[in-house]
């Protein structure tokens, strides 16, 4: 299922590049965030524009670092709280798109 494949890329792209922490934005319902929890990740962060996201994901993931905030935001925030910093490639394919309810 949906779950399975999510947590078999997590899981690659964990072993790929030896991460420490789960980043990412657009916690949408959760489900990333427990599938990263139960691949070993001690260090989660994630942002939702939607306050339902947020509190429904925090919920699911309660040790999770989840903020309400816009992607560009989340990841100025998050770049300032742990020592991690945007790789070039991660650049070239993440694009902001505004969020229009």
């Amino acid at each position: 299922g949906n779950l399975s494949m999510i947590t078999k890329r997590i899981e690659y792209l964990k072993n790929k590049y030896c991460l420490q922490y789960f980043v990412e934005t657009g916690c949408a319902d959760g489900v990333s965030l427990a599938a990263a929890k139960s691949l070993g990740f001690n260090s989660l962060y994630s942002c939702d524009v939607s306050i339902g996201s947020v509190e429904q994901s925090k919920n699911k993931v309660p040790e999770a670092n989840i903020y309400h905030l816009d992607s560009l935001e989340f990841l100025k925030t998050i770049t300032t709280i742990i020592n991690i910093h945007l790789c070039p490639t991660f650049c070239k394919w993440f694009h902001i798109i505004p969020y229009q309810p």
